[in-house]
């Protein structure tokens, strides 16, 4: 599958903006001065751990269909 993200004239596609997103606020929990803010947001699903569920359910959705189609193709 060709995701055609190399291609400037075309916008990104959701899986690269969602892999962009997921990786930036994964690298700023680190940068977290306490741990527990992020914990509690991820608890709650508010703010930046909100984004960051929907941008891994984007992507895991997307990798589960790649995977899919070529189960599909090796059995054609």
């Amino acid at each position: 599958m060709d995701p055609c993200c190399l291609d400037l004239s075309k916008p990104l596609p959701p899986l690269v903006k969602a892999f962009d997103c997921a990786s930036e606020l994964t690298a700023l929990r680190g940068m977290a001065p306490v741990f527990a803010v992020w914990k509690t947001k991820r608890a709650l699903n508010i703010g930046s751990e909100k984004r960051l569920r929907e941008a891994i359910e984007l992507i895991h959705g997307c990798v589960s269909e790649m995977i899919q189609r070529s189960l599909e193709g090796a059995v054609n």
